[in-house]
């Protein structure tokens, strides 16, 4: 009967009509909220206000108790040892190992590893302080090309930094240290003019004059190696 009367008079003006539509929005509206204090809250402002604070309240992060709670309550499984073995840096001789290209290598890692010898080809060390430069296995023995000292070195020399060829206080070359160390890089060493003020050691493109990396130098840096390496597998 509802329905019949709806189609005969609910799209119209009238009583009828105004009277569905008031019920309806009587049914979708809040009379009266309910604060997590058990306040209650009839005004309209006050209703909207404790609705959107229960809800910024509901995805807001708990407190950091909560969280210290849980760290407490798990046992670490990493030990002292076993996380400095894992954080230390590693030598330059593990690097190269690590690095190796193996037998099942795709074409693009296959071309930045041909890259990355053309870069150790032309990159050598500038030395400022010499903390950061393995003695060993670093190109820092000149600035005009890349020159490392021949190894295998003393086990004892394996960390050894170019820092330690230094005295500390005056960033000199210490004779003494070289000595003992690379007696016969001492010519190749001392060449190396120091700054009286230790600055960071930074990397160096060493085949044009400015340092700074190109494509072209880069491109012909490997042409001429190529050309080398087929020169020598004719003879």
């Amino acid at each position: 009967m509802s329905r019949i009367q709806w189609l005969q008079e609910g799209d119209q003006n009238t009583g009828f009509f105004h009277a569905v539509t008031k019920g309806r929005k009587a049914v979708n509206r809040f009379l009266v909220v309910e604060a997590v204090d058990s306040t209650e809250h009839f005004e309209e402002q006050q209703i909207a206000k404790t609705v959107a604070d229960f809800y910024e309240t509901l995805f807001t992060a708990g407190p950091i108790s909560q969280l210290q709670v849980v760290e407490e309550a798990i046992q670490p499984q990493v030990t002292e040892a076993m996380n400095a073995s894992l954080t230390k840096i590693p030598t330059d001789l593990e690097i190269h190992k690590a690095s190796k290209i193996p037998s099942n290598a795709s074409h693009g890692w296959r071309g930045i590893m041909d890259g990355r010898e053309i870069l150790k080809k032309g990159l050598g060390w500038v030395i400022g302080n010499g903390a950061t430069v393995n003695v060993w296995g670093s190109p820092w023995l000149s600035t005009s090309i890349p020159l490392c000292p021949m190894g295998p070195p003393p086990l004892a020399d394996l960390n050894l930094k170019v820092s330690d060829l230094l005295h500390p206080n005056t960033n000199v070359w210490n004779l003494e240290a070289i000595r003992l160390h690379l007696p016969q890089y001492e010519e190749d060493i001392v060449k190396l003019v120091m700054s009286s003020s230790p600055k960071p050691d930074r990397l160096r493109w060493l085949p044009v004059k400015a340092g700074t990396y190109i494509s072209k130098s880069g491109y012909n840096l490997g042409k001429s190696s190529s050309s080398l390496s087929q020169v020598d597998g004719f003879n």
